[in-house]
């Protein structure tokens, strides 16, 4: 999700998605389960792969006590392989050997990551669409949700003036901020949600501030 992090590496072709996270692979600790989300592997070209890995079993594989000093440690794991690697938020980044050149993996820590990588699984209408507006539009229709939600990518929907959890399921947060005709499949790109919502304030919202 930060296409430059790491300088001087090369964009990612979706023919070579596979053997990029074959070669990750051979970097990693041994065993750390990968949860691939974004539009690498889906569009043509991508700047970075994004990955997210479970923050339990990240402290657990480097005996950390914390999250912060098991993302350093990870870091200075592929330092220690010769990698360029460094850090940002939630991520670390990290430079692979792929053919002649060196490409950028993100590698974000969470909390649940089979359930949030759900969140993440979208469809591109065309070149242009983000999953950063996909996330965005999701931001503002529970914004707009009576009582107001919040969202957080990482975490899932919550109550805003209480901060209570509501859910990580996909089906759900759609129910919650489109309809309750909605499902999963209708927050997985800009179109489909113009197309499942009934509610003209969010529509009109929506069209207007994206351009739809």
């Amino acid at each position: 999700m930060g296409g430059h992090a790491i300088p001087n590496t090369s964009p990612i072709k979706k023919e070579d998605y596979d053997n990029i996270l074959t070669e990750l692979n051979k970097y990693l600790p041994n065993g750390l389960n990968l949860f691939p989300f974004g539009s690498a592997g889906k569009k043509d070209v991508s700047n970075d792969i994004d990955i997210f890995v479970d923050t339990t079993e990240l402290l657990k594989k480097f005996n950390c006590t914390t999250i912060v000093q098991a993302r350093k440690a990870l870091q200075q794991h592929f330092i220690f392989k010769n990698l360029l690697s460094t850090r940002s938020g939630i991520t670390v980044h990290v430079g692979i050997p792929f053919k002649s050149s060196i490409v950028q993996i993100d590698i974000m820590t969470v909390e649940n990551p089979f359930f949030i990588q759900q969140l993440h699984d979208h469809v591109y209408d065309n070149d242009t669409v983000s999953g950063k507006t996909i996330i965005s539009m999701w931001c503002d229709m529970a914004r707009m949700t009576e009582p107001s939600l919040m969202f957080s990518p990482y975490k899932g929907l919550f109550i805003r003036d209480t901060n209570e959890f509501l859910t990580t399921d996909k089906t759900t947060i759609a129910k919650f901020i489109i309809g309750h005709h909605a499902t999963g499949e209708d927050l997985r790109s800009p179109s489909r949600i113009i197309n499942a919502l009934k509610d003209a304030e969010k529509l009109n919202h929506l069209k207007t501030t994206y351009n739809l």
